[in-house]
């Protein structure tokens, strides 16, 4: 109440400042959201955080389109910034819009090579957008640094069935993705995705010794 008075007397910055973070502690969103984009109606008066914490409003009241507005005004005004272009991902990845995320790839790769998660991801984006050789070179620089990544193991594993469910006669390719199958559900013994998949690999290659252990698991975690 007392920096609404003083907002009415004075065209302070600081003032607005205190009053849209005030709004947004008190849960006052609609407030807050009014506040933050006048700040960055213009550059001069826009900063990283405001960008930040007015797309997270935004997706808090489940408004992702405003939340990506957001972003995209504030990759304008600070198209260096990391912490922006991150948010900008992970609500690409959110949304599934992988086909934006390929573009932003060598950017982002730039600002944290050694990120298990980002390179999961484009190399998950790369899978999704067509690119079968990306998305394995991704999927195993993941695993360079987490040998013991689960997603990795299994999207790679994933790869190679699908080659080899295409051609039964390539062994190379059954045991590149059984390799990679077992190390996944060696991780994660209760992943449903990892376990069927071996059942697909094991069911084309004839194996039913293995293809019978993996469906009395699947069925043990169903009755579970």
């Amino acid at each position: 109440k007392l920096f609404t008075k003083v907002d009415l007397y004075s065209d302070d910055d600081s003032v607005k400042h205190n009053l849209a973070f005030i709004s947004e502690q008190l849960d006052r969103k609609d407030e807050a959201i009014k506040f933050y984009s006048d700040f960055i109606k213009d550059k001069s008066t826009a900063k990283p955080n405001y960008i930040l914490t007015l797309a997270k409003l935004y997706l808090n009241n489940g408004d992702n389109n405003a939340a990506q507005n957001v972003l995209l005004k504030g990759r304008e005004f600070f198209p260096t910034n990391k912490d922006i272009l991150f948010a900008l991902l992970n609500l690409y990845a959110g949304n599934g819009a992988y086909d934006a995320i390929v573009p932003l790839a060598d950017e982002a790769l730039a600002l944290e090579p050694g990120s298990v998660n980002l390179n999961y991801l484009l190399g998950f984006a790369y899978e999704v957008t067509g690119d079968r050789e990306k998305a394995e070179s991704f999927f195993k620089r993941t695993l360079e640094l987490d040998p013991d990544d689960y997603n990795s193991n299994y999207e790679l594993g994933l790869l190679y069935l699908r080659d080899f469910v295409k051609d039964t006669s390539n062994l190379e390719k059954q045991y590149t993705a059984q390799e990679y199958l077992l190390k996944a559900n060696e991780i994660n013994p209760n992943a449903v995705n990892a376990l069927k998949s071996l059942a697909v690999l094991f069911d084309k290659s004839g194996n039913s010794v293995q293809l019978e252990r993996v469906n009395n698991q699947l069925n043990q975690i169903n009755i579970n």
